[in-house]
């Protein structure tokens, strides 16, 4: 097992190293995004990105993940899996013009006007780019997948201070940026990973019925999650107005440096749960990583809301800093997040996609009715609280469904209890009662005490390890 938990070591600090690096760059970039673009052109751009994000699980099928999947099944030949990928992500492209068009007339989208036409653009490089990852990773070209994500980031940051602050071309430029980088990054992983070599003409049906029969049940499920995340927007753009739709959007950025952390051990986790799932020592191994993911991520959570107020002030300008007492919640949501994206890993280990999607949809279900219920009342706050509400619900009924056939070590009251501490955490820092947020942040601290010195330890060994080596290298 231990060679099992350096290799997941391994991927992750790859993944850190790249993804680190990247979100840094764009986490850096929210002060010139508020300083430079009003409330209104904000909330426009958010929903061009949310709207091409709605129509993605539809239109693709979630193939790149089929791809990903069939890449690791011995005997299927990767050029097959490839363009059966590739070819259902043109044709969706294809069609997410003709649904755009029909938007465009839609009443309620009458505030982002022609900018909805950036939507299929959008959708096309999503597709293509996610694509390329999934499949980057399937030939074992991890490297080349985590440089794309670097490089992709860089180039946004590059065109980003050039049509913002040179051209000055405002909107248009935030979203030319992002389409012209997400083009660069796919070519640059067209060309490592000889990707012409992986085309054929012709498609095996028997192959693409085969990854569509896999890939289908997460389109339900891909579309719950979009819900949960994001239908609020909508609400809020039809209630509140395209403004308070960038306000939100502004201060949900501000989460992105703990989604980042998240993100980085998920993709590396992910490739080692898929290899060797069902082995005789996997259990012990997920049980023994959740418990350590568990403890980790909750305390950083906790460290991040005693920082919400200083980085929303160093981060945020002008209108956008107002709603600063909102972030917290959505740190609590990022951590949920992430203990519903290591259950899903299990289920899709043991190809029980229908429970992700059967989860997913009642978690959004209650997001949505309680934004409907207290949206007009309470204002923005509420979005935030919904959507910390849905991944709980989410969580809740992944881990009951996953006790019947495996023990991930940290109990269904152990971790209700730390998001309630991880609440009142937040209530605290909105109000101004840093003391009783730092007592708070101390009692999940003894909590999760024993975990956090096996990490210390396992660590403080490691380093010696390599330092032994290192030196008996030295003395050969």
């Amino acid at each position: 097992m231990n060679n099992r938990i350096k290799e997941l070591l391994s991927n992750t600090l790859l993944f850190a190293l790249a993804n680190m690096g990247s979100k840094i760059l764009v986490f850096l970039m929210i002060p010139l995004y508020t300083a430079v673009l009003s409330t209104e052109e904000y909330g426009i751009s958010d929903m061009v990105h949310t709207t091409a994000q709605m129509l993605f699980p539809v239109l693709t099928g979630m193939i790149a993940d089929a791809v990903l999947r069939f890449c690791f099944i011995e005997g299927i030949d990767k050029e097959k899996v490839f363009t059966t990928g590739l070819k259902i992500t043109i044709w969706g492209s294809v069609l997410s013009i003709f649904v755009t068009i029909g938007l465009y007339f839609i009443p309620m989208f009458d505030s982002i006007g022609l900018y909805i036409l950036f939507v299929p653009i959008m959708f096309f490089n999503q597709g293509l780019i996610n694509l390329m990852h999934k499949f980057a990773r399937g030939i074992n070209k991890v490297k080349v997948s985590a440089t794309a994500g670097l490089l992709s980031s860089f180039l946004v940051v590059t065109f980003n201070l050039l049509f913002l602050l040179v051209f000055k071309i405002g909107i248009i430029g935030f979203l030319l940026s992002y389409t012209l980088a997400d083009l660069i990054a796919i070519a640059y992983m067209a060309k490592l990973c000889q990707i012409r070599k992986y085309w054929t003409a012709r498609i095996d049906h028997k192959l693409k019925k085969e990854m569509m029969v896999f890939s289908m049940p997460l389109v339900p499920n891909q579309i719950s999650w979009w819900a949960q995340s994001s239908i609020s927007r909508y609400i809020m753009l039809a209630w509140l107005g395209v403004s308070a739709v960038g306000i939100y959007s502004a201060t949900l950025r501000i989460p992105s440096i703990l989604t980042v952390l998240c993100d980085i051990f998920a993709q590396a986790w992910l490739l080692s749960a898929l290899k060797d799932y069902g082995s005789e020592d996997s259990k012990k191994y997920i049980k023994s990583m959740h418990k350590k993911y568990f403890s980790m991520l909750v305390v950083l959570t906790a460290i991040i809301i005693l920082l919400s107020h200083i980085l929303a002030k160093v981060l945020l300008s002008g209108d956008f800093v107002s709603y600063w007492w909102v972030t917290p919640y959505l740190f609590i949501s990022v951590f949920l997040g992430a203990l519903v994206g290591f259950l899903g890993s299990i289920f899709s280990s043991e190809r029980k996609n229908v429970m992700q999607f059967i989860s997913t949809l009642v978690g959004a279900l209650v997001s949505v009715l309680v934004t409907i219920l207290f949206l007009k009342q309470y204002g923005v706050i509420v979005v935030a609280v919904s959507t910390l509400v849905g991944y709980y619900v989410i969580w809740l009924i992944r881990r009951l469904a996953v006790n019947k056939f495996l023990d991930v070590g940290v109990s269904t009251f152990n971790t209700t209890l730390q998001v309630l501490i991880l609440t009142v955490e937040s209530i605290f820092v909105g109000k101004g009662f840093f003391l009783l947020a730092i007592g708070c942040f101390l009692i999940l601290i003894v909590l999760n005490y024993k975990e956090l010195m096996s990490i210390v330890c396992f660590a403080s060994r490691e380093i010696k390890n390599l330092k032994h080596r290192k030196n008996g290298k030295i003395s050969d």
